[in-house]
């Protein structure tokens, strides 16, 4: 994959669509980075999670665009006050944050959606700045949709762990401006498989299923269409 990307792999490690990707910061990819992401990986379209806050700090570099890789932005906060007050966030912590994500920014995550299932197919990666805690809750809804198990949800988010470590130096700025050490920050990156189970039994708890959190009445119809688009031609042969 390519280096200056952190966090980069397919959705699901290619098993349910082999077209989506999500990573974390992509602000130093070079040209040559891009114009790989787009050629050899197919990318042509950017899912940005980032804020404008963010994006003052890091945005994306001009060398993504002129590859050819169109940037759509969907603003998501991450971490919210409840969350920040708490000093050594644990599994159920991050679930909890993220069922609040789920809640609290559901129309967003549903224009996501409705973007990829009613737009033309193309291949599309969807990032954040780590490509953990946003990025990982718009890839389980979109696995839900594609029929993924609970388990392969759970697989795909804590996949990013070891990307994640070997990017360390990538955060530095965060533990910096934090205040916190790195063995500090970098244990808030660790994706634990616990966090992802509680949010598969949440959504079904709360919503129904992953396509009435999406939409009550068209949700099916969208995981339909968001198939018909993006996943594997096996699967989609099965169907």
């Amino acid at each position: 994959m390519i280096k200056s990307i952190v966090n980069l792999r397919r959705i699901g490690n290619g098993d349910r669509t082999r077209t989506l990707f999500r990573s974390g910061d992509i602000s130093l990819v070079s040209w040559s980075e891009a114009f790989d992401l787009s050629r050899e990986l197919g990318v042509q379209r950017f899912i940005d999670l980032r804020t404008p806050t963010e994006l003052v700090r890091s945005d994306v570099t001009p060398d993504l665009l002129k590859a050819g890789i169109q940037r759509l932005q969907f603003p998501m906060n991450g971490a919210d006050v409840e969350f920040r007050q708490i000093d050594r966030p644990q599994a159920a912590d991050y679930a909890a944050l993220y069922l609040r994500i789920l809640r609290q920014q559901r129309s967003t995550i549903s224009a996501i959606v409705r973007t990829l299932a009613l737009s033309v197919s193309v291949p599309t990666l969807i990032g954040c700045t780590a490509g953990k805690d946003r990025t990982g809750v718009v890839a389980a809804v979109l696995l839900g949709l594609l029929g993924a198990t609970d388990n392969e949800i759970t697989q795909d988010y804590i996949a990013g762990n070891e990307l994640l470590a070997s990017a360390s130096e990538r955060f530095e700025a965060h533990w910096t401006t934090k205040r916190i050490s790195r063995t500090t920050y970098m244990q808030r990156l660790v994706c634990q498989e616990s966090s992802m189970r509680q949010i598969c039994e949440g959504v079904k708890g709360e919503f129904g299923s992953w396509e009435g959190l999406v939409d009550k009445t068209f949700g099916s119809h969208l995981a339909a269409e968001l198939r018909n688009r993006f996943a594997t031609n096996d699967l989609h042969h099965q169907k």
